[in-house]
């Protein structure tokens, strides 16, 4: 019964004067009932208290129908049927106000199903009760227990389908509740029991899990669920849902920084958002469109979305603001600056004159603090990133690196080095927790798991143990069958067991005090190598840091400097420190202190400069073996890419319509590498000589390549190509 997931979320309060007791008059007689349905007429009440905006007469005809079905439920004696009966007389207390009630019909029915066998109706009982508490923290243990109860109750009748619907709605009430990780934890039971039914529509589940891990910037395990949940949403054409997975797809990439991607997916859900007539998934969709295309810098087209979006005339004020304010970023993007200041004031003013919810506080100012700080009007940036630290709710680590880098910069910008220094320092402390906190999580993860597994495996050894039991039961039977027959024999092969057994234990004896001398030892092994990592980490960690204080002193005395040149040149050495700080965050970040992850440390060092240049319209191609390269050669590879990929941005297109950039690192023999950095710009000037360049960037590529023991070349195939061949180092190679 499928009738209590649909309702009671709300409660409607009604007049406090109607549905007293004396008020409500039932019909009487019902000589005729024999002929009625119980079903028919629970059926009939049920779509009394379903109409949209009930009366205080909708109630009273539901109220009549249930007690029909009650009077035939006790004639007939039917225990189930008048249990399904009290069911609804809860629902109907409920809506009307009137929950001592509900109450007292729920004792009723729990009395009488406690006679009964395991039953699906005891867990709607359950159910029923649930929402009998409001969502909030005072009643959401009540709630959450209750709803556990009927999960128990559909397990002990063997209803999996509905043991997998009501984790479905405890995972929907933790996630309501903010509790991320208890909804990951009953989502994951309902996927598992849905499977054991054989139900396989588990879109909306796999869509809603995939949503709670990018909560916990999970963002891998969140995008495996939202793939899944696309792919069953397309295989059982689930128009309904499409334009929600293609929405939460979208946003997962572009939490990821691949936009392209993620535009992809929101301009695939638009025609079934539209067919639809789903005005909010239309708003979402087109919204994040904008912010897409303006993080590929194609603002034009950004500005076309969010009027388009104007002409639907979403309902919902607060959301009508955020849309609006979109176009500040936008108009600072396409470099007009005061245009974008005065529609930044446009909102903060309409916003404070509005009840507005109290997250569009922070995205208000922050479009703000944009706008002041690009048109120079540093004190009242400084102002409102005060007012964005003081808004009435919960600041997220996103929220708090938002902060400390504004106050770097705008220290920065004052003149203020220990300020801007200690800002700084305060950011990368932030972010360097909020990847701590994603690892804990997986490690959680990894605990349940293994929890899990261990469980299952008690489970079956304790089976195999039943199993030997009943088998030496019946051999002890067998034995006394021939016991007058064998008894000599019996006797000798015991006597030969039992020097065996004592010869056994005296072995065992040794081995154990040997066992146990070898843990001890092993243990203090152990110790001594966790104690070695977590030293070269710190090691690692402070190396990374020192690293980015340097940085932090060049971009505070870059601030100083009036000439171009020195500025490009403290830029360019930026951009070099980094190249090198990143390495030792990928050592103090990895499972292995020996080497550095390649593909990871390429795609980090490409999204940086790419952030560094703010050229948006230059696309990437990156192809990378899975490889490992011990830290002196991880640095110069990293090294070599800076100066190649910065020497591609800074001078190989000229207004290119679409620039690309291809960087591959691929095994080509044995343990033999060849790095190339490929543009389809320009090229070489002719009569190019590399003996005769004068620059920094060549020299320290072709030094580099010494370094590294390889080869270096420099050419032209469709634009300029850069080709470094060189022989992986393995730590060993230093003994």
């Amino acid at each position: 019964m499928k009738l209590f997931l649909k309702y009671l979320l709300l409660y409607i309060i009604v007049g406090s004067g109607w549905l007293n007791a004396g008020e409500i008059s039932f019909k009487e007689g019902i000589s005729s009932a024999g002929s009625d349905n119980v079903t028919e007429l629970l059926k009939k009440a049920e779509e009394f208290m379903q109409k949209p905006g009930f009366s205080k007469s909708d109630i009273v005809k539901a109220l009549n129908n249930i007690q029909m079905a009650e009077s035939i439920s006790a004639s007939t004696k039917n225990d189930i049927d008048l249990a399904r009966c009290y069911i609804h007389y809860i629902e109907a207390y409920c809506k009307a106000d009137r929950k001592n009630l509900a109450m007292d019909y729920f004792d009723k029915g729990l009395s009488i199903l406690k006679t009964q066998k395991p039953n699906e109706i005891f867990g709607d009982l359950y159910l029923t009760l649930a929402f009998y508490y409001y969502d909030n923290e005072t009643d959401y243990d009540k709630k959450a227990s209750n709803i556990n109860k009927g999960i128990d109750a559909f397990k002990r009748a063997k209803k999996w389908v509905r043991v997998g619907e009501t984790y479905h709605m405890l995972g929907a009430e933790h996630r309501y509740m903010s509790r991320s990780k208890d909804a990951i934890e009953a989502l994951k039971k309902s996927i598992y029991f849905y499977k054991k039914a054989g139900y396989k529509q588990l879109q909306k589940v796999y869509d809603e899990l995939g949503d709670q891990y990018t909560h916990l910037h999970r963002d891998h395990e969140g995008l495996q669920y939202g793939l899944a949940a696309v792919k069953l949403a397309e295989q059982f054409k689930d128009t309904l849902l499409l334009p929600t997975v293609y929405t939460s797809m979208g946003l997962k990439y572009f939490n990821i920084k691949e936009p392209q991607t993620a535009l992809y997916y929101f301009e695939k859900g638009m025609p079934y958002a539209i067919k639809n007539r789903d005005t909010i998934n239309i708003y979402y969709l087109l919204s994040n469109s904008a912010a897409a295309l303006q993080q590929l810098k194609q603002y034009d087209k950004a500005l076309q979305k969010l009027d388009e979006l104007a002409e639907y005339k979403v309902p919902d004020a607060n959301l009508n603001l955020i849309n609006r304010s979109m176009y500040t970023s936008i108009y600072l993007g396409k470099k007009e600056n005061k245009r974008a200041l005065k529609n930044a004031k446009e909102i903060l003013n309409e916003m404070n004159s509005m009840e507005g919810h109290i997250e569009n506080y922070r995205y208000v100012y922050k479009e703000y603090i944009d706008a002041c700080y690009a048109n120079k009007m540093y004190t009242e940036a400084r102002n409102y990133v005060e007012k964005y630290k003081k808004v009435p709710e919960e600041i997220t680590l996103n929220e708090l690196i938002f902060i400390y880098h504004w106050q770097f910069k705008l220290d920065s910008i004052e003149g203020n080095p220990v300020g801007a220094l200690k800002n700084y320092q305060a950011f990368i402390k932030v972010k360097d927790d909020m990847y701590n906190a994603t690892k804990s999580g997986q490690f959680a993860a990894m605990a349940v798991k293994y929890e899990s597994e261990k469980k299952d495996n008690d489970i079956k050894l304790l089976a195999n143990e039943t199993k030997l039991q009943k088998q030496k039961i019946i051999q002890a039977g067998l034995e006394r069958n021939y016991a007058i027959a064998g008894i000599i024999f019996i006797i000798l092969i015991a006597s030969v067991i039992f020097i065996a057994y004592r010869n056994k234990l005296i072995l065992t004896k040794k081995l154990r005090v040997k066992q146990l001398q070898i843990t001890h030892k092993n243990k203090k092994l152990s110790r001594l190598v966790t104690e070695k990592e977590w030293l070269l980490k710190e090691i690692h960690h402070r190396v990374k840091n020192n690293l980015q204080i340097v940085m932090s002193l060049l971009n505070s005395q870059s601030v100083y400097l009036k000439e171009e040149s020195a500025r490009v040149a403290i830029e360019s050495s930026q951009r070099r420190v980094h190249s090198m700080a990143l390495i030792h965050q990928k050592l103090y970040q990895a499972d292995t202190l020996s080497a550095v992850a390649m593909d990871g440390y390429i795609r980090e060092l490409v999204i940086f400069l790419k952030d560094s240049f703010d050229n948006g319209s230059i696309h990437f191609e990156i192809d990378v073996d899975d490889a490992e390269f011990e830290v002196s050669q991880a640095v110069s590879v990293g090294l070599i890419l800076n100066e190649a990929i910065t020497n591609c941005i800074k001078y190989a297109f000229n207004k290119k319509d679409m620039p690309v950039i291809d960087i591959s690192l691929k095994k080509a023999d044995d343990e033999f590498y060849e790095l190339i950095i490929r543009d389809n710009g320009k090229g070489l000037p002719e009569n190019f000589d590399i003996m005769k360049v004068n620059s920094l960037g060549m020299k320290l590529i072709k030094g580099l390549s010494g370094d590294l023991g390889g080869s270096f070349e420099i050419f032209n195939d469709n634009g300029t190509v850069i080709k470094v061949c060189f022989t992986k180092i393995y730590l060993n190679a230093y003994a």
